[in-house]
């Protein structure tokens, strides 16, 4: 793939990752007030810690130091799509930098979201550093998604003073950056999915799926006015050829069969469901978003779109198998609440 689609494609893999976010992180904060707020903290936080603790263990199996310059020549974050940053300083000790346009905090802006962005970063950045370093000090005196004009870090690691700072590391390829996307998604949407029923029991299962299904009509929709705006008839063929999800390399699936009324296939590997499989309860939270997501999607892409997804990964079965079908006559003109949120979106 050309290094120029696998940007396109990384560009939207955050878009997908932040409004994932906002949806689940909306119903921690509208939902349970104060409470929520303070249990997606938690949230965040565990996510972050485990990034930290993740990029720590690789970066000693690939025999780097552990410092400020390793972590951030060679961090598992995936690239730099849609971020403008100033970089100031950089050495094993010290890393000063300010970012200047961030694709997160422009769509949460865009989503009326920037209550739950500035949690995520407020909370994530400490947490993941802290945990790929216990000494590791971290300055935020400006963020974006609180109004102020740049993200600015001050993250310091004192022990590291005087170390050479001339490793070399090794080459990333373009492909790789949206594979950690995909994790990091994956992975954020685990946290946050564990959060709530944590914290909330039934009512917070019962927020997550609202949340999900919130996230899957929201691309469903903005699926359906590209396809219109872009000329193109709604149908199925138009739908998975023309769909929102970058094409990671993992993904191993077999089509069966594709037309304009009719979608037949079986995914026999998932990376969503390599990452969930790692966590003891991770199929169980996995599962909740496999059974709301693709209806929501779909959905809401047309509500005379049938779903039905016979097996899945995340259920103990050795695939996900799809069949998803259009008929015209069933088609019905696009609900008032789906042309309020069409009107919204645009």
């Amino acid at each position: 793939m050309e290094p120029q689609q696998i940007e396109k494609d990384l560009l939207n893999m955050e878009n997908l990752y932040a409004r994932l976010y906002f949806h689940l992180a909306a119903e921690y904060c509208r939902t349970f007030g104060e409470e929520g707020e303070s249990a997606l903290r938690k949230a965040v936080r565990a996510y972050g810690a485990d990034r930290g603790r993740t990029n720590r263990k690789d970066h000693e199996s690939r025999g780097y130091s552990i410092d400020l310059q390793t972590l951030f020549s060679a961090g598992s974050f995936p690239g730099k799509a849609g971020f403008r940053r100033n970089p100031i300083d950089l050495g094993p000790d010290r890393r000063i930098s300010e970012t200047l346009q961030c694709p997160l905090h422009d769509c949460w802006k865009e989503l009326g979201g920037l209550r739950e962005g500035v949690i995520h970063c407020e909370e994530i950045h400490a947490a993941m550093w802290s945990a790929y370093h216990h000494e590791i000090e971290t300055r935020q005196p400006k963020i974006l998604t609180r109004g102020e004009e740049l993200c600015r870090f001050e993250v310091f690691l004192p022990s590291a003073q005087g170390h050479a700072g001339t490793e070399q590391f090794d080459a990333v390829e373009p492909a790789e950056y949206l594979r950690r996307m995909t994790d990091l998604t994956a992975k954020m949407y685990y946290y946050l999915a564990r959060g709530l029923g944590e914290a909330f029991g039934l009512e917070g299962d019962a927020a997550l799926r609202r949340g999900i299904r919130r996230f899957g009509r929201e691309r469903g929709l903005r699926l359906r006015r590209q396809h219109l705006e872009q000329g193109l008839e709604i149908n199925m063929s138009n739908l998975f050829t023309h769909y929102d999800l970058p094409s990671d390399d993992r993904f191993r699936r077999n089509k069966i069969e594709l037309s304009d009324q009719t979608r037949l296939s079986e995914t026999l590997v998932c990376p969503f469901h390599d990452v969930w499989q790692g966590y003891p309860d991770g199929n169980r939270i996995g599962r909740i978003y496999c059974e709301e997501v693709h209806h929501a999607i779909f959905g809401g892409y047309d509500p005379a779109v049938q779903t039905n997804l016979s097996t899945t990964l995340t259920q103990g079965d050795d695939r996900c198998r799809f069949a998803v079908y259009f008929r015209p006559s069933n088609q019905l003109a696009t609900p008032q609440w789906a042309q309020d949120y069409e009107q919204k979106l645009t």
